[in-house]
């Protein structure tokens, strides 16, 4: 039971409203609706990672959305042996 079902006609204007609220979403694990709240997951998917296309339909509520993807990449490097020398692995030419 609703706070507001005491408003009558009211109750379906913010009802509407509410089910049309839509916040930002943010999640490492895919696009997430910002309708529904579902992620869905890149699995390899080029167009996750085309900048040129950036709109979705979500495949549970069927609303369409936007996202942006964002890259961050980084290294960890350790030496080969400890011996001190230089190897031809390591060196760029």
């Amino acid at each position: 039971m609703d706070d507001y079902e005491d408003l009558g006609p009211v109750s379906e204007m913010v009802d509407a409203a509410l089910d049309d609220e839509t916040t930002e979403t943010y999640s490492n694990d895919g696009a997430e609706c910002p309708y529904c709240h579902k992620v869905t997951r890149p699995d390899g998917e080029p167009f996750f990672y085309n900048d040129d296309r950036n709109e979705i339909e979500c495949g549970w509520c069927e609303k369409p959305f936007t996202f942006t993807y964002f890259r961050r990449d980084s290294w960890t490097s350790k030496p080969l042996s400890t011996g001190g020398g230089n190897s031809a692995a390591g060196k760029q030419g």
